[in-house]
């Protein structure tokens, strides 16, 4: 049996059956988000035509969501670039562009996927959980409990994490307004920090790497702070260090 999938009938767009799968035939789309990503900015006009193109394959994946995968298989370039409109030759040169660029990450054995879609899928995931458990698992009959971020699938705002600040005159200064924080495993580098990482000469699929490598060693240790901005700033410059 081919392993690959059946070329299509006609040279228009593909229907890709779902299997049965519940999956919403919706995906949530920010555009403040879209507008913001650095990565994506970097590329040119027609690489994010492809790019919105591979999400919409992507949002169809049962077995692996978030994976550029059609009915559990990889398709090759040729079947890719049928599926997404456009000849091979223009899929494999947009295809790199968004990848030097860092706009999708690769699983080991190389399958192309999402990082945010694999993030809200996490997310939609420990959101049923809790609610499978009566919403916040904290809560108890009588007891109003204690806020809890971590019952919450939410990502942290590494770009802000200021209280709002008390006046002046009540003897408070303003470095007091700040809390500390803790980075989680959504916890994503913020727009100005991606174009810190360029000042360093890190591209592309580097830049997350090294951000992934930021994240998790100060997971390991607990590590706090009222600005992780600055402290991203300090690790690049301490690259090799840690």
């Amino acid at each position: 049996m081919n392993k690959h999938m059946s070329p299509p009938a006609s040279g228009g767009s593909v229907s890709i059956d779902i299997d049965g799968s519940k999956r919403n035939p919706w995906l949530k789309f920010f555009p403040t988000d879209w507008d913001s990503d650095l990565a994506l900015k970097r590329c040119s006009m027609a690489a994010r035509g492809l790019w919105i193109g591979m999400i919409g394959i992507m949002h169809q994946s049962t077995d692996r969501p978030g994976s550029f995968i059609v009915k559990s298989i990889v398709p090759t370039d040729d079947e890719a670039a049928r599926l997404l409109g456009c000849s091979t030759r223009e899929f494999r040169k947009l295809r790199a562009e968004l990848e030097n660029s860092g706009v999708f990450s690769r699983d080991p054995d190389g399958v192309i996927f999402s990082r945010r879609m694999r993030r809200d899928i996490e997310k939609a995931k420990k959101d049923k959980e809790n609610g499978g458990r009566g919403g916040n698992p904290a809560v108890k009959r009588g007891v109003n409990p204690k806020d809890n971020r971590e019952d919450k699938a939410q990502r942290p705002d590494t770009r802000d994490q200021r209280s709002d600040a008390p006046s002046l005159r009540e003897g408070v200064t303003p470095a007091t307004t700040r809390k500390l924080t803790e980075l989680s495993e959504q916890s994503e580098p913020s727009f100005d920090d991606l174009a810190e990482a360029e000042r360093f000469h890190l591209r592309g699929n580097e830049v997350w790497a090294e951000w992934e490598r930021f994240r998790d060693y100060n997971l390991a240790h607990g590590t706090q702070a009222t600005d992780w901005s600055a402290k991203w700033r300090v690790w690049l410059s301490r690259m090799g260090d840690f």
